[in-house]
């Protein structure tokens, strides 16, 4: 997905100073659940790849429309 499409869901830009510095788009759902991206020195033609934080085996995400439908999922169903 592009740089748009991460934006319109939500995501928000994320920079690290450390020595080479660089960035990342993150997007938290609820308390310990979380989307990220790969660091921006990693992304191939644009294309930025989301998955699941800190899972394993990785949920990687390439879609804008398959995440969207599922953080909309997610959100319709979180109980405050």
């Amino acid at each position: 997905m592009n740089l748009e499409e991460l934006i319109k869901l939500g995501f928000k830009k994320e920079t690290e100073e450390s020595e080479p510095s660089f960035y990342y788009y993150n997007l938290d759902v609820v308390d310990g659940f979380s989307f990220i991206t790969q660091a921006d020195d990693e992304v191939i033609n644009g294309e930025w790849i989301v998955e699941i934080f800190n899972t394993y085996p990785a949920i990687k995400f390439k879609d804008a429309e398959e995440l969207s439908k599922l953080i909309n999922i997610i959100n319709n169903n979180i109980n405050n």
